[in-house]
C-alpha cells in the first residue's frame, strides 16, 4: 500500500512479548512510499536506510501535530497475523483514507492516545477505501478518543468507503468504540455514500470505564444517512459518569414524510443517549431539525424496524397534515352513515 505524506513523520514500534517500543523507526518521505506494496519495496526511515515492511509484530503510530497522511492506493493490503498488529493516530496527527485505499488487518486502531495527557487528540477521515477490522490485537476494535483525560477533539468522519470487520471469523469482535478508555470520542456519519457494519457499537458504554463521554453524529442529505449496521447491538451510556450524546443535523432537505434511520441493530439496544442535539434522548423525545427556513420534526425510538432493534427518528407530520388526515375520516365517516 502506499501512504502519501506532506511534511508527514510515521513512527513504527515493534511490538513483542507484549513490551512496546523496543524498536523504533521515524520514517518520512516528500513522494509516495511503499509499504506492502507488489513491488517489493521498503520503506526507507529517516536517515535513508530502508526498512522492510512490518511482519505482524509493528505498531504503526502517525503522531506529531499538523501531521497529515493519505493512504490512496489498493496495491498490497495489511493482512498479517501478528498478535502486535495495531495502528494508533494521535498527538494531533491527522490520517484520510480517499478512493482506492484499502487499509486491513488492524486487530486494532486507537484515535488518541492512552498515556492522559491532554490534547493527544488524533483525526481520521474516510471518503473511500476500506477499513476491514481483524482478530489480532484485542480481537478487533476501532477505538475513537482513546484515553483518561483526554480533551474533545478526536474524530473519525466517514463521508464514504466502507468500515466493517471480519464477518466470516465468528471470534472477531468488530467492535466500533466511540469514547473509549475514560476518553472523549466522536464517530461522524456524512451522506449515504457510507458502508458501516459492525458487529457492536459502544457510545459511552465500554464496560468497566465511568468518566467516557460519547459523541454520534449523522449529517442527513437529500438521499438521507448511511446507519451503522450491527449484527450485534449497541451499548449506550453504561458508565457512572460517561456521557452519550446524539447529534443529528440536516445538509439539504430531507424527503418528507421520511423516517431517518440511525442504527439498525439485530438486537434490544441497550441504554439510551443523555442528549439528543442538547435536548432529551429519552424514548419518543421530539427533535426539530432545520434546513433552508424549513423544520422538520421527528420523534426519537430505541425500538424502530421491523425487528423493533433500531435507533430511528420517526416523521411527525405537521399539525396541518394531521388535521387534514382528520378531516378526511370525518368525511369518510359521514359518507358511510349516509
Amino acid at each position: 500500500m502506499k501512504f502519501k505524506l506532506s511534511i508527514t513523520f510515521l513512527f513504527v514500534a515493534l511490538i513483542a512479548s507484549s513490551v512496546s517500543a523496543i524498536t523504533s523507526y521515524n520514517w518520512s518521505s516528500s513522494a509516495a512510499a511503499d509499504w506492502d506494496d507488489n513491488d517489493g519495496a521498503s520503506w526507507a526511515d529517516e536517515l535513508g536506510t530502508l526498512v522492510q515492511k512490518p511482519n505482524g509484530l509493528y505498531e504503526v503510530r502517525i503522531k506529531s501535530s499538523g501531521l497529515v497522511a493519505r493512504l490512496d492506493t489498493v496495491e498490497g493490503d495489511w493482512s498479517y497475523t501478528g498478535a502486535g498488529t495495531r495502528l494508533r493516530i494521535y498527538d494531533g496527527a491527522t490520517l484520510n483514507i480517499v478512493d482506492g485505499g484499502d487499509l486491513r488487518g488492524f486487530g486494532w486502531i486507537r484515535i488518541g492516545d492512552a498515556t492522559g495527557n491532554k490534547g493527544q487528540i488524533g483525526i481520521l477521515n474516510q471518503s473511500g477505501g476500506q477499513i476491514l477490522l481483524r482478530k489480532l490485537k484485542e480481537s478487533g476494535k476501532l477505538c475513537i478518543g482513546d484515553g483518561a483525560g483526554i480533551i474533545q477533539g478526536s474524530t473519525y468522519t466517514i463521508s464514504g468507503g466502507i468500515l466493517t470487520y471480519d464477518v466470516a471469523d465468528a471470534t472477531c469482535a468488530g467492535q466500533l468504540i466511540v469514547g473509549s478508555r475514560d476518553g472523549q470520542g466522536s464517530f461522524v456519519v456524512v451522506g449515504d455514500a457510507p458502508v458501516i457494519q459492525m458487529r457492536n457499537l459502544y457510545v459511552a458504554g465500554e464496560t468497566g470505564y465511568n468518566s467516557t463521554i460519547g459523541t454520534l453524529e449523522f449529517r442527513v442529505g437529500s438521499n438521507g444517512v448511511s446507519s451503522i449496521n450491527l449484527a450485534g447491538t449497541a451499548y449506550l451510556d453504561r458508565g457512572t459518569n460517561t456521557v452519550a450524546n446524539l447529534v443529528v443535523g440536516l445538509t439539504a432537505a430531507p424527503v418528507r414524510g421520511r423516517d431517518i434511520l440511525l442504527v439498525n441493530a439485530n438486537s434490544r439496544i441497550q441504554g439510551v443517549f443523555d442528549s439528543l442535539n442538547g435536548g432529551s434522548a429519552a424514548e419518543g423525545a421530539l427533535v426539530s431539525l432545520g434546513f433552508g427556513g424549513v423544520n422538520y420534526n421527528y420523534a426519537l425510538t430505541y425500538a424502530g424496524g421491523s425487528n423493533n432493534n433500531s435507533i430511528t427518528l420517526l416523521c411527525v407530520p405537521e399539525p396541518a397534515t394531521v388535521a387534514l388526515i382528520s378531516l378526511g375520516l370525518g368525511l369518510l365517516s359521514i359518507r358511510k352513515k349516509s
